[in-house]
């Protein structure tokens, strides 16, 4: 019985590892894919936005894409290398399958993933760029949506149609 399950752990390490690999390899090609799309569609449109140090900055989608496809690959990189080097010194290895699986999902929904692989439009609000601005008042505490006890509502669409009504 000791045996069996000891034989089961062995397999499960290797399934385990299996995901980590398949799930690098995916990933970088992704990268790849990614980067070669940006490159070959050569969108030179500019646009303006502004900087974490609040310089108002312009840059061409191009520029941006390559400067946050890079951002993403460093994310990518720190996280796997970091979860793959705990998991060799505690030999938990339950841990790199669920990271593996976590970033593969997050890389297929992010947005250059869905501008240049999936071919959706960057003209859609959630896509537009600069992707992903910060909340400035991350701690501000958000009404519920719903029907106000005037009869309105408090969702943010219903308020942008009652403007243009």
């Amino acid at each position: 019985m000791l045996v069996m399950a000891r034989v089961e752990e062995k397999n499960a390490k290797v399934t385990f590892l299996t995901a980590y690999v398949l799930s690098w390899l995916y990933c970088s090609f992704g990268f790849i894919w990614m980067y070669r799309a940006i490159f070959f569609k050569n969108d030179n449109s500019h646009f303006q936005f502004k900087s974490a140090e609040g310089t108002v900055m312009t840059l061409s989608k191009k520029e941006y894409d390559i400067n946050k496809l890079g951002e993403s690959l460093q994310a990518f990189v720190t996280i796997m290398v970091f979860v793959g080097m705990i998991a060799y010194q505690l030999g938990e290895f339950r841990v790199v399958f669920m990271v593996s699986v976590y970033m593969a999902f997050s890389i297929a929904e992010s947005e250059l993933f869905r501008i240049h692989m999936l071919g959706q439009s960057d003209e859609v609000e959630e896509l537009r760029r600069p992707f992903g601005q910060k909340n400035d008042k991350p701690f501000e505490i958000r009404k519920r949506e719903g029907p106000t006890e005037d009869g309105g509502s408090t969702r943010i669409d219903d308020k942008k149609q009652e403007k243009q009504d």
